[in-house]
């Protein structure tokens, strides 16, 4: 009797017991490594939108969001460009500011959004030379709404300078920063938000110090063009002679910021406080951005496959949408925290290993977090099942959504596919026993 060949079974729609994550839409390979790392399956095919993770490195289309099914995760949540563009950060923390006393939010330097703010601009530049409370004139830093990377950024003490026709953030310039070594220097910090109701917010406990590579003075006539000076941008210092790429956390132009905790904590400084104000920074900037989360959410949640919503207990895993906010934060010379910017496709790039060692770590920190597993799609698949089932012998009529009915639909054409190779494999074996 001839001896029976081992035969693999075959998978139909990867559905192998493995959390599947679509990455068609990444040009980042760290993303790739990392969700190889979870033991995920990964798909590149772009319209394989089944998938229990859809990864987007910039926001998807409004229909991503409609078209999610409750075991779904995607990496961004609507609604989240109103601080992550600078214009609307600016008009979002003025309009609050106005309503607030005292100085519960000041945690940005002050702004004005060009031309729909020229005029209050004007007025306070004016107010400053009537009443000469300082002895020197201020500073203004002017940047692009949509510029990136240091592209278009200047800064100037002349106002009448800054153009007027183009539309520009344009902020009064901090000018007593916090040193390292001699240099000016920003945070790069990631945040994981992982739910809008209730708001739920983690920060990841290390990131990026990003040093200027010219020494730092206070700006002048003559050194207010020296961007990198003033400048802490790593597209903009990454070019200087003087930039230093090294892969020690204590050293050359991008450091960790452990290592400066470490170095202020050795400084007499209260870091464990700096981090709590840090920590209230990013918050209060959350809080900002909720309520414009919260409904671009629900309109998700008005898809939960045409089941009865799900209730929400605050855990991570109750929500489709999470995202990996990226946070530029200045710090004083007396150590106050201020956002300068918050990014909504943080870069994954990277350019030296403790790049490498930080954006790897963030990534595995947010996926470990969020606690997908494969069992949420099995468990959704037999929710929606017993619903259709009921559904047909009640004789009531229920809303279903086109993505539960496709789902629906795939699921029965993956079981009678399953069943088909069963039944060839079964006959196969019988004719080699013969």
């Amino acid at each position: 009797m001839p001896k029976k060949k081992n035969r693999k079974k075959k998978v139909i729609g990867g559905d192998d017991g493995r959390v599947s994550v679509n990455l068609a839409n990444t040009n980042y390979d760290m993303v790739r490594k990392v969700c190889k790392e979870m033991g995920w399956k990964v798909v590149v095919n772009p319209t394989a939108l089944s998938c229990n993770v859809l990864w987007f490195d910039s926001c998807p289309p409004g229909e991503v969001f409609s078209q999610l099914l409750p075991y779904q995760r995607t990496n961004h949540f609507p609604g989240t460009g109103q601080i992550t563009r600078k214009d609307n950060l600016a008009r979002n923390l003025n309009r609050v500011q106005r309503k607030c006393e005292g100085k519960l939010l000041d945690i940005f330097p002050k702004s004005w959004v060009f031309p729909a703010d020229l005029q209050l601009f004007r007025n306070y530049v004016a107010d400053f030379k009537e009443k000469k409370t300082r002895k020197k004139a201020p500073t203004f830093i002017y940047k692009p709404i949509n510029g990136a990377r240091g592209v278009g950024i200047g800064l100037t003490q002349k106002p009448h300078t800054i153009p007027t026709s183009d539309s520009l953030l344009v902020q009064e310039y901090l000018s007593k920063p916090c040193l390292v070594d001699g240099f000016k220097f920003d945070l790069r910090l990631y945040a994981l938000i992982t739910s809008s109701k209730p708001l739920t917010v983690y920060l990841f406990d290390d990131g990026l110090v990003r040093l200027s590579t010219k020494s730092y003075k206070a700006p002048t006539a003559k050194n207010v063009k020296e961007t990198c000076m003033h400048l802490t941008n790593y597209s903009v210092n990454k070019n200087s002679d003087n930039f230093e790429q090294t892969d020690e956390d204590d050293t050359g132009s991008k450091r960790t910021y452990q290592w400066l905790l470490s170095l202020l904590r050795q400084q007499g400084h209260d870091v464990d406080r700096l981090h709590s104000r840090i920590g209230e920074v990013i918050v209060k900037t959350m809080i900002l951005c909720k309520p414009h989360m919260q409904r671009g959410y629900e309109a998700c949640l008005i898809n939960q496959g045409g089941l009865p919503s799900q209730q929400h207990d605050g855990t991570s895993t109750d929500s489709m949408c999470f995202e990996i906010l990226g946070f530029d934060v200045y710090l004083s010379s007396k150590l106050k925290p201020y956002i300068l910017e918050v990014n909504r496709a943080p870069s994954f790039t990277c350019d030296s290993q403790l790049d490498t060692r930080i954006k790897h770590d963030v990534l595995k920190w947010a996926f470990a977090m969020m606690n997908i597993t494969s069992e949420q799609r099995s468990m959704w698949e037999v929710r929606a099942r017993t619903m259709a089932q009921s559904r047909l012998f009640s004789g009531k009529l229920v809303s279903v959504t086109s993505a539960t009915r496709q789902a629906l639909d795939d699921l029965d054409t993956k079981k009678h596919q399953q069943n088909k190779i069963q039944e060839k494999e079964k006959k196969e074996e019988e004719e080699e026993e013969l």
